[in-house]
C-alpha cells in the first residue's frame, strides 16, 4: 500500500491514491490502530470531496474515519465527518442507514450515553438484512458486544461477540477476529478458537 501511495501521489492519479489511502486506513483500523488510520482516511475523504465523487460506495470509508476519530476521543471531528457523509448520502439508500447508525452509536457511547448507543446498535443489527456487506454486519455485532460488556450485560455481550467472531472467521477476516477475541477476553472465560489465517480489512460495496 505504501508503494501504491508513493507512486500515485506524484503522478496525480487521484483515483488510485484515494483507493490506496482507504485501504491503508481500513487496515490500520482492523489492526486496532485507530490513531494511524485517521490521516489516510482523512486524505481519502478530501480527495473524494475535491474530485466530486458521487458514488456512495467510494465515500463510505468516511464512516471508518468516524470510528477512528471516536476511538481517539476527537468527538467533534467525528460528528463533523458523520454530518458530511450524511449530506453526501441523502436519504433512501437502505444499505447506508445501518452503517450511519453504527457510526452514530459510536459517538453516543463515547459521549457517555451507553444506553442510547446500545439501543441504536440493536436497531442497526435488526435492520441489517438490508446491508449486503457481511463484514459490516460482523463489525456492528462487535461494537454492540463491546457496549453490552461495558454496560455489564455479560451474557448478552458474550453471545454477540461470539456471533461477531464466527462471522469474521467465516469471512477470513483474521484481524477483525482478533478484535473480537480481545473483547471476549475482557469478559473472562475462554474465547472460541480460530484457525483463520487470511486477513480481510477491506470490504466489497454495492455501486449506489
Amino acid at each position: 500500500l505504501a508503494a501504491v501511495v508513493a507512486d500515485a501521489e506524484p503522478a496525480g492519479e487521484l483515483h488510485n491514491l484515494r483507493g490506496a489511502l482507504q485501504l491503508e486506513g481500513a487496515l490500520e483500523l482492523a489492526l486496532g490502530e485507530p490513531g494511524r488510520a485517521i490521516e489516510p482516511l482523512r486524505r481519502a475523504r478530501l480527495i473524494a470531496e475535491e474530485s466530486n465523487v458521487g458514488v456512495l460506495s467510494l465515500l463510505v470509508s468516511a464512516l471508518d474515519e468516524v470510528e477512528a476519530l471516536v476511538a481517539t476521543d476527537d468527538l467533534a471531528a467525528a460528528a463533523g465527518v458523520l454530518a458530511w457523509f450524511e449530506r453526501q448520502a441523502g436519504s433512501g439508500v437502505v444499505w447506508v442507514d445501518p452503517l450511519v447508525g453504527r457510526a452514530r452509536a459510536a459517538i453516543e457511547a463515547a459521549d457517555g450515553d451507553l444506553e442510547a448507543a446500545v439501543r441504536t446498535l440493536e436497531r442497526v443489527v435488526a435492520a441489517e438484512d438490508r446491508v449486503p456487506l457481511p463484514l459490516e454486519r460482523a463489525r456492528s455485532r462487535l461494537l454492540l458486544g463491546r457496549l453490552l460488556r461495558r454496560t455489564q450485560q455479560r451474557t448478552a455481550a458474550r453471545a454477540m461477540l461470539t456471533d461477531a467472531l464466527e462471522r469474521f472467521d467465516a469471512l477470513g477476516a483474521a484481524l477483525w477476529a482478533d478484535r473480537a477475541k480481545e473483547e471476549l477476553a475482557r469478559i473472562g472465560g475462554r474465547a472460541p478458537s480460530s484457525d483463520t489465517s487470511i486477513s480481510s480489512p477491506g470490504r466489497v460495496l454495492p455501486n449506489t
